[in-house]
């Protein structure tokens, strides 16, 4: 019995919450970046800030 393992590791448990607090945060950052930025005009309506590059005609 004096080698037994505790039933509850904090070490894990405190690394495993911090892991997964960074995965987190780097996923809604990453969320952010592919989502765009947009704007609000005074009706309350969202534009987005969306950049269409069209092909030359000067061929």
């Amino acid at each position: 019995m004096a080698n037994a393992k505790p039933v509850f590791d904090t070490q894990k448990f405190t690394l495993t919450l911090i892991i997964s607090f960074v995965v987190v945060v780097v996923f809604s950052m990453l969320m952010m970046l592919w989502h765009g930025s947009y704007e609000k005009d005074a009706q309350g309506n969202t534009h987005y800030n969306t950049r269409v590059n069209e092909p030359s005609t000067s061929y």
